[in-house]
C-alpha cells in the first residue's frame, strides 16, 4: 500500500489546490447592498453616529466613532425607535468605535436611539439618549 503511495505521488504527482475564500460579514453585506441608505447625527461631545440599512436586507448597522467612554459597569445601548416613539431594544455595544448588526424590526423603525446603560443591557432607556438618528 506504500509503494501504491508512492507511486502516485511521484507517478501522478499531487495537485494542490489553495482556495481563497474570502468571508463576508453581515456588516459588509448591509453597507454594499445596492439599496443601502444612511443616516448621521454628531452627539454632543462631537461623537458621530451613522445607520445604514438595506430594506432589501431587513437589516441595519450601526456605527459610532468618537463616542465618549461610558462609566464602569455600562455601556451603549441602541434603541429601535417605532411609529409611537416607544424604544425597543436593538444590542449593547462596549465599544466607543466600532459597528454592530441592529437587532429587532429594523425595516418599521423610524429612528435609532443610543443611550448608556448598564453592561448587562436595560429593557427601557434609563437615561436620556446620547443620540438620536431619524431614519427617513
Amino acid at each position: 500500500a506504500l509503494a501504491a503511495a508512492a507511486a502516485l505521488v511521484v507517478g501522478g504527482g499531487i495537485t494542490w489546490q489553495v482556495v481563497d475564500q474570502v468571508t463576508t460579514s453581515v456588516t459588509d453585506e448591509v453597507m454594499a447592498a445596492p439599496d443601502a441608505r444612511s443616516w448621521e447625527t454628531t452627539t454632543a461631545e462631537g461623537g458621530t453616529v451613522r445607520v445604514v440599512r438595506s430594506e432589501r436586507m431587513g437589516k441595519a448597522v450601526l456605527q459610532v466613532e468618537g463616542l465618549a467612554a461610558p462609566a464602569s459597569g455600562h455601556a451603549y445601548q441602541a434603541w429601535l425607535q417605532d411609529a409611537s416613539g416607544a424604544m425597543s431594544p436593538a444590542g449593547v455595544m462596549g465599544a466607543t468605535d466600532g459597528e454592530m448588526v441592529l437587532e429587532g424590526d429594523v425595516d418599521t423603525a423610524l429612528g435609532v436611539g443610543l443611550s448608556i446603560e448598564p453592561t448587562a443591557g436595560s429593557t427601557q432607556p434609563t437615561t436620556d439618549p446620547v443620540a438620536l438618528v431619524e431614519l427617513g
